[in-house]
């Protein structure tokens, strides 16, 4: 559905645009043509948006969502539409989150990532393809320092730079060489030093290197990498069907090398 979402200094959030299913989050199903507060006087430190769902992260660590439920994106242990904020059940603490498709994603300040929803392909990362409508641990003894998502895939970046993937690989987006899903975490392929990693619907962008001005990812993904590099050029790879995107600090030096994984769509 078509909505917006936005998060004020104070911690509010306001929407707009189509009210379908509770997008609005103000206890009814209308569509609004100017931004509406959320009710609840709840304060959030940041928010981020799924496929008919909004999801808010609290300071105490508590994450809260309302909208369209079904396979239990909501994480409130049922699937039943919500059309105001409702929290993600378990005493749970979590310090980043990702809502990403029909699923989402929290990681927790011991490194621990878990996932909750949709888990088409294994996109939950438990070793399973079943649904859930309340958080479970992504399984390996793995601590993560941050994360991202595709719509059925789930991304997460260790300290050492290695980057690993589960879920959807039906267009090579999880790296690992195949196209077979993945239902729990598996290394992408190749020595890289990944900064950053995104993923977008079905492809991921990793950034290698450090921009000039030492920003460094931290376990609340705080660093703001479009202030310190600029694109400078582009290309397309048929053979591989992969784009490759290059990028260098404003100050001149220091490249930043971008790998697209999957293929290139439109």
């Amino acid at each position: 559905n078509s909505f917006t979402a936005a998060l004020t200094n104070d911690g509010s959030v306001y929407t707009w645009g189509d009210g379908t299913y509770g997008a609005i989050g103000n206890n009814d199903i209308q569509n609004k043509s100017t931004p509406t507060l959320v009710i609840g006087n709840h304060s959030f430190i940041s928010i981020s948006v799924g496929s008919f769902f909004t999801r808010g992260l609290k300071k105490d660590g508590s994450t809260w969502a309302w909208e369209y439920n079904a396979h239990g994106r909501l994480g409130d242990g049922t699937t039943s539409n919500r059309s105001s904020p409702i929290s993600t059940i378990g005493q749970h603490s979590f310090i980043h989150i990702c809502a990403h498709g029909t699923s989402s994603l929290a990681l927790k300040n011991n490194g621990t990532v878990w996932a909750w929803g949709r888990n088409t392909y294994g996109a939950l990362g438990d070793g399973t393809t079943t649904n859930r409508s309340s958080p479970v641990s992504i399984i390996g003894n793995h601590s993560f320092i941050t994360l991202s998502g595709c719509v059925d895939s789930g991304l997460a970046l260790k300290e050492d730079g290695s980057a690993w993937a589960w879920g959807d690989n039906t267009t090579g987006q999880l790296g690992d060489g195949t196209r077979i899903h993945k239902s729990s975490p598996i290394s992408i392929l190749g020595n890289y030093k990944f900064y950053k990693i995104n993923g977008y619907y079905w492809h991921v962008i990793g950034l290698l290197g450090k921009p000039a001005n030492k920003i460094t990812t931290t376990k609340i993904a705080s660093n703001r990498i479009g202030n310190a590099c600029i694109k400078i050029n582009s290309s397309f790879n048929s053979s591989a069907n992969k784009v490759f995107l290059r990028y260098i600090d404003k100050s001149g030096n220091n490249p930043c090398d971008i790998y697209l994984l999957g293929e290139k769509r439109g």
